[in-house]
């Protein structure tokens, strides 16, 4: 077996796979429980909020993703979000997307 060649994940900008999940604000309590060390990013979509909606820089809104990293046993990055509001910023549909 090769050695694998896996980012630092200092700031999460990283190659990864991403798993989608409706039940986002119960990915925290089943990935402690099963024990597995994760951390969460709330970084993208970077639009325009309401004042006091909340913005990515916190988890507290409904209008971002939150995403939560983890490894799998070779090193290599898996993310789960509720990626629904980013598959539409990816893919141009920018009047659907909150914040914009």
């Amino acid at each position: 077996k090769g050695e694998p060649l896996v980012h630092s994940g200092k700031d999460l900008i990283v190659n990864h796979i991403a798993i989608e999940t409706t039940d986002i604000d119960r990915v925290p309590e089943i990935l402690t429980a099963a024990g597995v060390p994760f951390r969460q990013n709330v970084s993208v979509p970077k639009g325009s909020m309401d004042s006091g909606s909340g913005t990515n820089s916190t988890n507290n809104s409904r209008k971002i993703v939150k995403q939560f990293f983890l490894r799998d046993p070779d090193g290599y990055y898996l993310e789960i979000c509720d990626c629904a509001v980013l598959t539409k910023y990816c893919l141009g549909d920018i009047n659907e997307v909150a914040g914009y």
